[in-house]
Parts: structure tokens; sequence; C-alpha cells
């Protein structure tokens, strides 16, 4: 499986921090900055493992911290982009990666389970794209 892009907000490493700080002015027409917890988000392109067979592409992405309901996957056309958030004493992190998905892939199919911090994507091969054996028949 091809990563295709990386959306790691265009740091070689993967992490980052939101861009700009804004100020918000209260009724009194004081100013008042925003608390760090909500200045940063650091943007993080998971580390994966990638097992190939006939029946199926196993992804297995590192996310810990993060709960199933601040997973978000979409899939669309050829690829794959998953996201996810866990919040923190200092931000929180937002994972990010788009991942190619091979045309043999049943789109419909593609599953995904969530366990200690390992976010598993199942994407199954197309019945067509799957070997058979072919039985042969006296004639």
């Amino acid at each position: 499986m091809d990563v295709m892009k990386n959306t790691s907000n265009g740091h070689e490493n993967g992490h980052g921090s939101a861009q700009g700080t804004s100020t918000a002015m209260t009724a009194e027409g004081t100013s008042q900055r925003p608390s760090r917890a909500t200045e940063r988000l650091r943007v993080v392109t998971p580390a994966i493992d990638v097992l190939d067979n006939e029946e199926s592409i196993l992804v297995l992405l590192d996310v810990p911290g993060v709960a199933t309901e601040d997973v978000v996957l979409r899939f669309e056309k050829d690829e794959l982009l998953v996201q996810a958030k866990r919040a923190g004493s200092n931000g929180g992190w937002e994972y990010r990666r788009a991942l190619g998905v091979p045309s043999d892939v049943d789109g419909e199919g593609i599953s995904a389970s969530l366990a200690r911090g390992v976010l598993t994507l199942t994407l199954p091969r197309k019945a067509s794209a799957k070997p058979r054996t072919i039985q042969v028949r006296s004639a």
C-alpha cells in the first residue's frame, strides 16, 4: 500500500503547531488571550504498519490517547483519509494520514477498530482480485 501524500502541515518530521495567535475582546473592552490549551494543536503523521495478504490489507496506525469518537475516516476514490484528535494539557494532538488505496480493494467493506492506542484498518480485496483454485474436470 502506498502512502499517497503526507498531510503533516508542511513539517518534515510530521510535528507542528497551529499557526497564529488570536486575541479576543471582553465585554469590558479589555483584550484577553485564549488559554494555552486552545492555542496549540500539534499535527502529527502517525506511524503505520501494513500487512498484505491474499484476502485483505491490514493497516495499523499508532494513535495513543485517542478515543473512538475522536476518529474520522473518509474514503473517497482511491484515498483513505485518517484524522484523530486527543486533548492534552499542552493543547493536544491531531493525527492525520492520507493513504493510497489499491484498485483491488473493496471500498464498501473497509472496517476499523481502535484498541490500546492502535487503530486497525481492514481493507478487504474485491472477490475478483482474490486468487481462486480452478477444478479440472475429466472430459
